[in-house]
């Protein structure tokens, strides 16, 4: 065939004509997975390995094919010391003895990458190590088709509160302080903050870095539907350890795999009917291609040479959208980019993220019968069904202090508040963040009970009209929030006289 003359297609119709002569020679079709290292010798020589597991070999015989154990098998040629295990000099070592040598290495890696996570939401530790051919990143060498890692909870799913609680961190200023609703045990404002200071210690991180190290919110990784990270990083100067440099992540524990070796692992543990199907047709159009370029060479005509462009220009096309959903699953390279850019405008570091969040616990029913009441009904739902049942997004109000507490005028407190935050909550919230604040200035007098919160209450105050309301305590203010009228909001002493109206 004329098209048989590129490089290109030649190579891939050799390695085409050995799977299929290895095939035959096996009897099986199913060749199994290509191990991610090859094996080359000074003489030349390139040997890919296929690993492929049979449960029944005694059933499996095939002419000219003869089982042997691994340890009689390296017994043939000893290649490393038995005493020290060390392997010997291999300057003059040809490719298979390599490949022989390695086989125990080579079974273990594997099934190692037959194994899944359970399910569950994990942090995951991204530390990346530069070498003048490529760029690789650290693995578990128990699991090596993940990073380091860490399980924050059995849910793996991210909802809708907690997102938009993520991608508040990095948008937050400095009023006072910033204070979260906790929605029970599991929920991810209580259990971030304490995971990574667990995770970062049983990494062995140094701690006065720990406070350095980035949390990457620009999206959430979502290996399957049962699987999903967020990922640390160190600080942007330390996410690339430079050729030659060593770190932590050299002992015994942890393994270094090039990205493009590891995106496939990991595809093909948890994606595997994707990347299965997509090499296909990769690989497939890839040959489409080369034989189009060389037929638009070969086209003499005018309508050869229209015909031969047209197609070529609709492969590309297709080539085009392959790429763009390739792209699509390749992150690491982009987290790696975003986790050294110093300017990011969604960078958090931990030392942000222990400074801007508190976990308040949710406030018992039993400490209010206006709280039990307006809470009962919800009270079973989770947090993103309560958003879905009630549409309203949560958002933050920023509340003023109407009493004389002895800081500067015009301070408040910024309060995430979500669709079940009632007046009560809001008050506790701005007491004690005050107070927090006073006792920073030396301005404290005295802390108030949770008792004497009935002494306080929350009035909603129009910006235009300057008409004020008062809001019950199991009043939710996020209502107020999704109208178009503006409202300020100022928690005052009950011993100051208001004309006011119960909302």
């Amino acid at each position: 065939d004329s098209f048989t003359s590129s490089p290109a297609i030649q190579f891939r119709n050799h390695l085409l004509h050995a799977i299929i002569a290895m095939q035959i020679a096996t009897g099986q079709s199913n060749l199994g997975l290509v191990h991610h290292r090859p094996y080359q010798d000074t003489h030349g020589t390139t040997i890919f390995v296929l690993v492929q597991f049979i449960e029944d070999y005694k059933g499996f015989q095939v002419p000219n094919i003869k089982w042997s154990s691994v340890a009689k098998l390296q017994r043939k040629y000893p290649l490393i010391d038995n005493e020290t295990g060390n392997m010997e000099s291999l300057a003059n070592t040809n490719a298979l003895e390599l490949l022989i040598c390695d086989v125990s290495n080579i079974i273990h890696h594997h099934v190692q990458c037959s194994n899944r996570l359970p399910k569950g939401l994990y942090l995951g530790y991204l530390k990346a190590r530069l070498s003048l051919a490529s760029m690789t990143v650290v693995t578990s060498s128990t699991l090596p088709n993940v990073f380091p890692h860490y399980k924050i909870r059995t849910n793996p799913n991210i909802s809708r509160e907690e997102w938009i609680w993520l991608q508040s961190l990095a948008s937050m200023d400095k009023e006072v302080t910033t204070s979260y609703i906790d929605f029970g045990n599991q929920s991810l404002q209580k259990n971030l903050l304490p995971a990574i200071e667990h995770f970062l210690e049983i990494l062995n991180i140094n701690p006065e870095e720990v406070e350095k190290h980035q949390l990457y919110i620009e999206e959430v990784i979502e290996l399957n539907e049962n699987v999903t990270f967020l990922l640390i990083t160190p600080e942007p100067e330390h996410v690339c350890t430079p050729p030659g440099g060593r770190d932590q992540f050299d002992g015994q524990y942890f393994s270094h795999m090039p990205i493009s070796t590891f995106e496939l692992l990991q595809l093909y543990t948890y994606q595997c009917n994707f990347i299965t199907n997509f090499t296909m047709v990769s690989s497939r159009l890839d040959i489409e291609l080369l034989v189009s370029q060389k037929r638009m060479r070969d086209a003499f005509s005018k309508a050869e040479i229209s015909l031969a462009k047209k197609r070529h220009e609709q492969l590309l096309k297709f080539h085009e959208k392959t790429e763009c959903v390739w792209k699509q699953m390749r992150w690491i390279e982009i987290a790696v980019q975003t986790a050294r850019n110093l300017s990011n405008e969604m960078r958090v570091t931990i030392r942000q993220l222990k400074n801007k969040v508190k976990v308040i616990k949710r406030i018992s029913s039993s400490s209010s019968s206006s709280m039990t009441n307006s809470s009962s009904s919800a009270g079973t739902l989770s947090p993103s069904r309560k958003l879905l049942s009630s549409g309203i997004t949560p958002r933050h109000i920023t509340v003023y202090p109407g009493y004389e507490t002895g800081l500067p005028k015009g301070i408040g407190v910024k309060i995430y508040v979500t669709p079940s935050t009632t007046s009560l909550e809001v008050i506790k919230f701005t007491v004690e963040q005050v107070e927090e604040e006073q006792r920073l200035r030396g301005k404290q007098e005295r802390h108030i009970q949770n008792r004497e919160l009935k002494d306080f209450y929350l009035v909603a105050i129009l910006s235009h009209s300057h008409e004020e309301s008062v809001l019950h305590f199991g009043f939710t203010p996020l209502q107020l929030l999704n109208y178009s009228m503006k409202y300020k909001f100022v928690v005052r002493r009950r011993s100051v006289d208001q004309y006011t109206t119960d909302v």
